[in-house]
């Protein structure tokens, strides 16, 4: 009776050695992954477990006694992959994560001029990692016909009163075409083109500026500013001609993902393609023990607990060279706004943290959190360029939400750190008293 029980286990370890070195051997995500390292320690381990009978020693009869909770697991995954083959819409949230045919689709073009990199016209853009579930961020976007986020009806157009440039927070990363706040105006009376993309510095804003916007004869420009977005102009700035150009952002991580085959969009398999989809929950939880001893009377703010660390935080710029960059940057765009007869309106975009932090910890937000803010203003007011930050009006509308407000209700995504359109339609019509 004893044989043929530890035939059966023995039998079992031979099965998950197999399973799992195939699986090793056809990896379909980045051999430094540590998916990588977790499952090729479980096929060592299963592997000496075939010979348990040989050895006596106990962290052998640990090893055999695991086998049959990893022959599980392999089997629940075996029935997953099954149940995809016939019917993947079982799988709504997944199926961003699979690409069975595991290629790579390009999205990006190149450009020979500033902005150097934007997303290829009529084409599908997919955001990178895991955002929350398809109810939660909105992944995939339609590109225009020069490549940017606007209903197809808007980009035909050939005049605008609106040209909105920045990175995410114009493009309207996480929401669909009609929630971006470009799109709000034109809903609004106020014909815009979103020239925004996700992870343009500054200097590339101008690119898009000077190569999509002028010809669209704007009576307006609209400059996006989100918090500490200057640094992002060391990745372009003091590059020789001959030097790879580093890009920021979501357009950063997808080229990257694009042309480093070590670094993937998808997986093939249901397995990697469920790790890589948890990727930011693992992150959350490891925020949720890291800020374990933070504690809000509003449960409801429990999974924003970071925000406490701007307590201390201040804005004031440290790279200045970056920062003078990123205001030089802002002069030349003001430059070409007078050339072509438009007005620009800088418009600050705060982060999450900034927004939650009084209803979540009910103090007030420290002064040193709206130092860069400050100095924009100072900035805009020098140079004759419209300014506005919506931080106050944002802060006191999640202030005055009532006591049992539902989390949809909001200005930002639940999961991602951009805004939703209820956070959107205030930055809207802050920006639309200006424009009146």
């Amino acid at each position: 009776m004893n044989k043929n029980i530890i035939s059966f286990d023995v039998l079992i370890s031979i099965f998950n050695t197999l399973i799992l070195f195939i699986y090793l051997v056809s990896f379909d995500l980045p051999s430094g992954s540590k998916l990588f390292h977790i499952l090729f320690f479980l096929a060592f381990i299963s592997l000496l477990s075939i010979f348990q009978k040989y050895f006596t020693h106990i962290l052998f009869l640990v090893f055999s006694k695991i086998q049959l909770s990893i022959f599980s697991i392999i089997f629940l995954f075996f029935v997953f992959e099954t149940i995809y083959f016939f019917n993947p819409n079982l799988f709504p949230n997944l199926n961003l994560w699979i690409n069975k045919e595991n290629n790579a689709i390009s999205t990006v073009e190149y450009l020979d001029s500033n902005p150097f990199i934007k997303f290829k016209s009529n084409t599908t853009v997919r955001s990178r990692f895991f955002r929350g579930s398809v109810d939660q961020f909105h992944y995939s976007w339609e590109t225009d016909l020069r490549g940017f986020k606007n209903h197809k009806s808007i980009a035909n157009l050939s005049k605008f009163d609106v040209v909105a440039i920045g990175d995410s927070w114009t493009e309207g990363m996480g929401v669909s075409i009609d929630d971006t706040f470009p799109s709000i105006l034109s809903s609004s009376g106020f014909l815009t083109y979103n020239l925004g993309v996700q992870g343009y510095s500054p200097s590339q804003m101008r690119g898009s500026l000077e190569a999509y916007g002028i010809d669209l004869k704007p009576k307006f420009i609209i400059a996006t500013y989100t918090m500490n977005t200057y640094t992002r102009e060391n990745f372009l700035k003091n590059k020789k001609d001959n030097q790879k150009k580093t890009y920021t952002g979501g357009i950063g991580d997808i080229e990257e993902a694009q042309i480093n085959p070590e670094i993937r969009n998808q997986a093939k398999y249901i397995f990697s393609a469920i790790w890589l989809m948890s990727k930011n929950v693992r992150k959350i939880v490891i925020n949720k023990f890291k800020y374990s001893s933070v504690s809000f009377l509003d449960k409801k703010f429990e999974p924003y607990k970071q925000i406490t660390t701007i307590s201390d935080y201040n804005s004031t710029p440290k790279d200045l060279l970056s920062w003078e960059s990123t205001l030089n940057e802002f002069k030349k765009i003001n430059s070409i706004s007078k050339r072509i007869g438009a007005k620009l309106i800088l418009v600050y975009g705060p982060k999450r943290p900034v927004i939650y932090y009084e209803r979540a910890t009910r103090k007030k937000v420290p002064e040193n959190v709206f130092n860069e803010s400050d100095l924009l203003k100072k900035f805009s007011k020098e140079n004759g360029i419209i300014y506005i930050d919506p931080s106050e009006k944002l802060i006191s509308y999640v202030n005055n939400l009532p006591k049992n407000f539902k989390i949809k209700s909001l200005p930002f995504l639940e999961i991602d750190g951009h805004m939703n359109r209820i956070g959107y339609t205030i930055f809207a019509n802050e920006i639309i008293n200006e424009l009146n």
